[in-house]
């Protein structure tokens, strides 16, 4: 009878170890890993590409947590999300990026984003999101005493490629430590009031995208409140001339207006005066023909200009950079630029006091139809030890485009064999060719002179003359003498 009871007591009890085992492995299951990739090493929750269409659950939430492993990243582009129903739970682990691009996300519910203490960005891009229903209280965080239920950890918010015409002017109130935001690719065409409203809510913000929104004007405040930014993108919008509103822009260090169709510039249409601007794009500009003088005056601290592809842009004024020295408005001053791009326009000539080439440490000419006559040979002798020295695989492809006898030689093989670049005659005649016109004009004289020599000696004898009736006659006649006597 005990051996019996001993017997059922230890089956009991490991029915119980198993029934606990078992339900331990139920918890320990993670569905999450099994779904996607997680490299641990990484520190990346790999779910691209996975046709997901629900969010994970509270209980694969779960799982994950259990496995104590540290992940830092998660990755859910590329699928068929369209609604984020699900808030992320509390994790044990500090997530800091969340990847929701190229899914078709429409609606987000409130506090998504409320648990997650360690959260910098969330890249919300390539989705179907409008000003509708993307709502401030997305972004709600925990209580704070000093900032209105903040989200303080998030950094950089990417709203690109969306259907956004509009924000909420009050967008931004959880999110006043955001450094970076993207909002290009929208179809904005017009910044309203509430938009300024809500940059009021980004004191911090360093990085703004405004790229291809379709805008074509700035309000003048645009940028009033982002005292902080520094890198400002206004590519492939319809901006016709520079926007007054960059005036504000004071601590602007990048500025990149590359694909708009501003104009020839000027002193009337200047870049407005950005002093601490340091890098200057503007590229793919088929309505930049010429920069006159002024035309990008003011920027004392530039150090970098991208003034490429341009194909029509063929002359800079030898004045277009400079500006007036603080203490003698008289005299000019030169931005100390480091790094010129200058390929694929349409230059012929370029003037050596548009910079300080000696400052120049990059430098990128080819692919321009450069005339290669005396007002040339500083750049032959000057500009080309910098280039051979910064960038050596692009030298043979600064060409002459003219005059015709130089056409397609490299002007680093007329600076090895020291050729001097001859000037061109403002009649278009071709100087390289005098040498042999004097020649050949000296020859002709000297055989012309004996030839006309013989033709006068010829002419005065009379040879080679034809004679008619009163010729004869006249040969013939002699004239009385006047001493002969006369007869009747």
């Amino acid at each position: 009878m005990k051996t019996a009871l001993i017997l059922f007591l230890v089956t009991i009890s490991l029915g119980l170890i198993c029934g606990d085992d078992k339900k331990d492995n139920e918890v320990g299951e993670n569905v999450i890993c099994k779904k996607c990739n997680c490299d641990v090493k990484m520190k990346i929750i790999e779910c691209s590409n996975k046709k997901l269409t629900k969010m994970f659950t509270v209980d694969e939430w779960a799982a994950l947590n259990a496995t104590k492993d540290d992940y830092e990243i998660l990755k859910l582009d590329h699928n068929l999300l369209e609604d984020i129903d699900v808030p992320f739970p509390v994790l044990r682990f500090p997530l800091k990026v969340i990847d929701l691009r190229h899914n078709k996300i429409k609606k987000i519910i409130s506090k998504v984003f409320y648990n997650l203490s360690s959260i910098e960005e969330v890249d919300l891009s390539f989705n179907l999101m409008t000003a509708d229903n993307l709502r401030p209280d997305v972004f709600e965080g925990k209580y704070s005493p000093d900032e209105y239920e903040p989200l303080l950890t998030l950094k950089r918010l990417r709203l690109s490629y969306n259907l956004l015409t509009n924000l909420d002017s009050e967008i931004f109130e959880h999110t006043k430590h955001l450094q970076e935001l993207s909002l290009a690719n929208n179809p904005f065409q017009i910044i309203h009031t509430s938009v300024l409203s809500a940059f009021t809510d980004t004191p911090q913000l360093q990085m703004l995208d405004m790229s291809r929104m379709e805008l074509s004007s700035l309000p003048l405040d645009t940028f009033h409140p982002l005292k902080a930014l520094k890198v400002l993108n206004l590519d492939g919008n319809l901006f016709k001339t520079f926007p007054e509103a960059l005036k504000l822009a004071t601590n602007l260090r990048e500025l990149s207006l590359n694909e708009n169709p501003i104009g020839d510039l000027s002193a009337e249409n200047s870049i407005p005066e950005l002093a601490k601007l340091e890098k200057l794009n503007m590229t793919y500009m088929g309505s930049l023909k010429v920069i006159g003088k002024g035309g990008l005056s003011g920027l004392e601290n530039l150090k970098e200009i991208r003034l490429s592809h341009n194909h029509h842009l063929s002359y800079i004024h030898p004045s277009a950079f400079t500006f007036p020295e603080k203490d003698n408005p008289e005299r000019e001053q030169f931005p100390l630029v480091e790094k010129v791009f200058f390929e694929y326009n349409n230059l012929s000539s370029l003037d050596s006091h548009v910079l300080l080439w000696n400052n120049v440490k990059e430098i990128h000419l080819h692919d321009n139809p450069w005339l290669c006559d005396c007002d040339l040979q500083w750049f032959s002798d000057i500009l080309m030890k910098t280039v051979k020295e910064t960038t050596p695989h692009l030298i043979d492809h600064i060409k002459c485009a003219a005059p015709k006898k130089l056409v397609g030689l490299k002007l680093a093989d007329l600076n090895t064999k020291h050729t001097e670049l001859r000037c061109l005659d403002k009649f278009g005649a071709n100087p390289e060719l005098d040498s042999a016109l004097l020649v050949a004009l000296l020859i002709g004289v000297l055989l012309g002179m004996p030839l006309a020599y013989a033709s006068i000696m010829i002419y005065r004898r009379g040879c080679g003359s034809r004679r008619g009736p009163a010729d004869f006659s006249r040969a013939f006649y002699k004239r009385a003498d006047m001493n002969d006597d006369i007869h009747i």
